[in-house]
């Protein structure tokens, strides 16, 4: 199965600091997730980009991922 990993602040709302899930898509992981951590909001998830074993995906909307794959939700990078 994939492992996410969260962040200290997404660590506080689901009280662990890493799953796995079965999901092998983004948008299933985030359906995955909010139903297994009722305290997340979509707009907790959906708002941040998705590392996929270590590369920085902006806008992950259309991803999917192998079962060992290792998933963390960071901040987007903005350009300034």
């Amino acid at each position: 199965m994939a492992v996410v990993r969260f962040s200290s602040h997404l660590e506080t709302r689901t009280g662990v600091l890493e799953t796995e899930v079965k999901a092998m898509s983004y948008r299933d992981l985030i359906q995955e997730l909010l139903e297994k951590f009722p305290s997340l909001r979509g707009s907790d998830l959906e708002d941040l980009a998705l590392a996929l074993d270590g590369e920085l995906i902006q806008e992950p909307l259309l991803v999917t991922f192998s079962s060992t794959a290792e998933l963390h939700f960071v901040p987007k990078l903005a350009a300034g």
